[in-house]
């Protein structure tokens, strides 16, 4: 393995511990999960059946910070690629920054799930492509089916460099 291949992959793990970190967080404070929103949209949808409109109005709001997260993230990283010369950690040290400020303040407050939604999403974006395949850090799910699907890929004859 390459010298880039193992920075990246530690930087790739040292990203997915943040997001399990914050998800945790997100879990023990507020009873939400905020790194996927598959469950958030069809739980959204499970309290507009029941008519709790709040709750639902509520998850939708913390799956819009999430998504508007990843949108920021595309305007501060617009390439597709991970570039070693670019200063990832000034960001996570400003989010670490706001965090405990929240954490001295009002860890328990709504603002402060809407911001971890915010990280969790500018995160999840950071990094889209890597020898072909797309890197996610906080949904698991995508990051099984791209390994699966090289697998099976390599199983076939294929090459993992195409």
């Amino acid at each position: 393995m390459k010298s880039s291949d193992r920075i990246f992959a530690r930087s790739v793990y040292l990203l997915r511990f943040f997001a399990g970190y914050l998800n945790v967080m997100a879990i023990l404070f507020f009873s939400q999960m905020l790194a996927g929103h598959t469950g958030s949209l069809t739980n959204a949808a499970l309290e507009f059946i029941e008519g709790d409109y709040w709750q639902m109005i509520r998850l939708l709001i913390l799956t819009s910070f999430f998504f508007i997260g990843t949108i920021v993230s595309g305007i501060f990283f617009p390439s597709k690629y991970y570039d070693r010369r670019i200063n990832y950690g000034r960001v996570f040290i400003v989010w670490g920054c706001i965090i405990i400020l929240f954490g001295l303040f009002s860890t328990r407050s709504f603002y402060f799930m809407l911001f971890l939604a915010f990280i969790l999403g500018f995160q999840n974006a950071m990094f889209v492509f890597y020898k072909g395949m797309v890197v996610r850090t906080t949904i698991l799910t995508g990051t099984l089916t791209d390994i699966g699907l090289e697998i099976g890929r390599r199983l076939h004859g294929h090459s993992t460099e195409d």
